[in-house]
């Protein structure tokens, strides 16, 4: 079942890392439990989806025909930087559903299609990012090394199998949660790469005391 942030309950950062310390007590190897955590991390601080990380082929329904071969994030995608001050690390990365042409018969992108590439910005001190670093250094510094060479459904079944209660891009949809509690629409909208306000909205909920608030200094601005 198709589910979207409508009705979503925002739950503390502290859950997230929960379910990241649950990789400890799987049965994967050490290298393996390290990438898994870096994929949640990743996938929660990006806010992209796990397609756009691990990589997603789209063949025409009808022929089979590939029209579509995104490869992930790379070694070479990460760069390190500092703004205003803060050390950042910020991942080159494949926007999917943006720049595409659809054509209406198949409901598929049309061959030649132009692909869009934006740069998504973490804060480095993050305590998630340990996790994804760490995961990075263990890949070796080849720079065409993909970071998670699994398929999206491989990747969205690890997740669920640590809790059973996350849905595909719920991780998205909580990233987007709680930045909307600090950022406007314009802002929002920018970090997630959307064409328009209209999802961004979605995520901005005035709480009722800020409304108050504003209320009151608007009335006493026309007295």
């Amino acid at each position: 079942m198709r589910r979207t942030a409508e009705g979503l309950v925002p739950i503390h950062r502290s859950y997230i890392q929960k379910i990241i310390g649950k990789v400890d007590k799987t049965h994967y190897d050490e290298g393996m439990k390290c990438r898994n955590k870096a994929l949640i991390a990743l996938t929660y601080l990006s806010g992209r989806r796990i397609s756009e990380l691990c990589g997603r082929v789209l063949k025409d329904k009808f022929s089979g025909q590939v029209v579509d071969v995104c490869e992930g994030v790379h070694y070479k995608d990460f760069r390190f930087d500092t703004l205003d001050g803060q050390p950042i690390v910020i991942m080159r990365c494949r926007i999917l559903k943006k720049g595409r042409v659809i054509d209406p018969r198949t409901r598929l992108p049309r061959l030649n299609f132009p692909k869009v590439w934006k740069d998504i910005i973490m804060l480095k001190d993050d305590l998630f990012m340990q996790y994804i670093l760490e995961w990075r250094d263990r890949c070796g510094s080849d720079p065409e090394t993909k970071l998670f060479d699994i398929k999206r459904s491989r990747a969205y079944q690890i997740i669920r199998e640590l809790d059973k209660h996350v849905w595909l891009h719920w991780l998205r949809h909580q990233r987007f949660s709680h930045l909307a509690k600090t950022m406007n629409p314009y802002q929002l909208r920018e970090f997630a790469h959307w064409s328009s306000l209209e999802p961004a909205m979605n995520y901005i909920h005035a709480e009722p005391g800020a409304t108050i608030t504003a209320i009151e200094k608007a009335d006493e601005a026309w007295e």
